[in-house]
């Protein structure tokens, strides 16, 4: 009877300080003293719905920049079809071959960060703007990243379709995530911007980059590496920007924000706790 009850109250002991430690852990999350409000972003059965909820919620922040392209990247094209009642969810949902599309808030928190690059600058994009996504998934970043690009392209009166100064590259190290990534761009209306140029999906170890359209004005990184890759950094542009969780698969992770400057000098910041999938080998990933 007495060793019952101490299994009971140990067994109450390790839930509350189980308790403390996901409380700490969220509070991490607080940036100026406000809750960012991380997976309360749920939509309906719209896309609209859940840009709603996410620009409610101050995780889109700019609803010109972030919030239009958001809106003009359909989610549910960008998941599997048996999981589409899940498209407006905010929760990161499986894409087969052991990837995942992330959640919602995590895009739209990323996004932001990568328009202060992008458009926050000041410089006057007479060279255009590239940009590289690494393990591009199922391409639903690529696609988000090429709208900001278009709505920018439009503001300034440019033609995107005659001019492909502007770019955003999508690595893909999975057969099957390259094509379906390719499918689902296609059903979502972003042909024009795939035949353009605009938008180029291309098979390769994401943790070598792409060199062959460097350097990038923003790289992001949607898995998590145990260090920053050499070779992302030396195709990052000067001034530029990397976004790259940063941390051992089943370890602590940080959204990591690199910023390097028109001198070349870089300096890194943890921008928040994070939890992705490992950047990693094909064969490693296809067996996890």
């Amino acid at each position: 009877f007495l060793s019952f009850f101490l299994s009971f109250f140990s067994s109450l002991r390790d839930k509350k300080s189980s308790f403390v430690t996901r409380s700490l852990l969220f509070r991490k999350r607080e940036r100026d003293g406000e809750e960012e409000m991380s997976w309360r972003s749920h939509g309906t059965t719209t896309n609209d719905s859940l840009i709603d909820a996410l620009e409610a919620n101050r995780l889109i922040k700019t609803h010109e920049r972030v919030g239009k392209a958001m809106r003009r990247v359909d989610r549910k094209w960008y998941v599997l079809e048996t999981d589409e009642e899940e498209a407006y969810r905010d929760h990161p949902v499986g894409i087969g071959s052991n990837a995942t599309i992330s959640a919602p808030h995590m895009h739209a928190m990323c996004l932001e960060l990568a328009r202060e690059r992008l458009f926050d600058g000041g410089d006057d994009d007479t060279e255009g703007k590239r940009v590289l996504d690494v393990g591009s998934g199922s391409g639903y970043l690529v696609a988000c990243f090429a709208e900001m690009l278009a709505l920018d392209a439009k503001k300034k009166k440019k033609n995107n379709n005659n001019n492909n100064n502007n770019k955003v590259v999508g690595i893909e190290h999975i057969d099957s995530l390259v094509n379906q990534s390719m499918e689902n761009l296609k059903n979502d209306g972003k042909t024009e911007m795939m035949k353009s140029g605009l938008i180029t999906i291309t098979k390769g170890d994401g943790r070598l980059g792409c060199e062959k359209f460097a350097p990038y004005a923003l790289i992001h990184v949607g898995a998590a590496a145990p260090e920053v890759p050499p070779a992302l950094l030396s195709q990052l542009a000067s001034p530029g920007r990397m976004i790259i969780p940063v941390g051992g698969e089943y370890e602590s992770q940080s959204l990591m924000v690199i910023d390097r400057n028109e001198d070349g000098e870089t300096t890194y910041k943890d921008e928040m706790g994070v939890v992705y999938v490992p950047l990693t080998s094909e064969k490693h990933q296809l067996e996890r």
